[in-house]
């Protein structure tokens, strides 16, 4: 439920649904952002929670910005209330600060540690990250690709694939050992992702010595 001096970001990738009380509906005002770092600014000044609702100062004049950008006939128009908004938003006392910041970063490096220390373990998973941390989910995706440019998901699967490499290419272990050693259960979902990832099967990757990647 959001209630007057909220804002929200609605992202094209993401369906998301917000209601107003019911006992105290309200109007809103929006705005199109179609440049692909209109948002990332917006990440840059607006302190989100992690269902993309924020705070502002209801005596800054929002409203009126965005009502400026109706009927805009052009790019320079445009530009000029994009810029005016956040004029807007770099006085917001609701902005972003330095302690905001770090806590995001220390939230982000906090992950990356329980990762490589716990992605062995086959119950372990983004969620359980989560859980771990406090953090939502959607706000500790947001915030992982934010400083490591993907999710944590992916991030769990690449280190598993990573490892595996190493232990096929220095060991004679058997598939099924290395499987349960980097995080996998079952030998040949194991084998299904490996292949996916790097190209080939696990055997054949350890039996051709021309291929020696890993994941970057």
């Amino acid at each position: 439920v959001l209630r007057a001096g909220q804002g929200f970001l609605n992202l094209r990738s993401k369906r998301i649904s917000y209601r107003q009380d019911a006992l105290n509906p309200w109007n809103y005002s929006w705005i199109d952002f179609v440049a692909p770092d209109m948002a990332q600014q917006l990440f840059s000044l607006i302190d989100f929670d992690s269902d993309l609702v924020f705070e502002f100062d209801r005596t800054l004049p929002y409203a009126q910005a965005i009502a400026s950008a109706k009927g805009s006939a052009n790019g320079f128009e445009a530009a000029s209330v994009w810029y005016r908004i956040l004029h807007l938003l770099s006085k917001d006392s609701h902005k972003k600060t330095e302690n905001t910041l770090s806590q995001m970063q220390k939230n982000a490096a906090d992950a990356l540690k329980i990762i490589e220390k716990d992605y062995k373990n086959p119950d372990f998973s983004a969620s359980s990250l989560a859980e771990r941390l406090h953090l939502s989910r959607g706000y500790l995706r947001n915030i992982f690709s934010k400083y490591y440019g993907i999710p944590p998901t992916e991030y769990i699967v690449k280190t598993r694939i990573n490892r595996a490499c190493e232990l096929l290419s220095e060991t004679e272990y058997p598939i099924k050992i290395i499987s349960r050693s980097v995080g996998w259960e079952d030998a040949l979902a194991f084998s299904a992702i490996f292949k996916k990832h790097i190209g080939v099967s696990p055997s054949r990757y350890r039996n051709d010595n021309t291929i020696k990647g890993i994941l970057q």
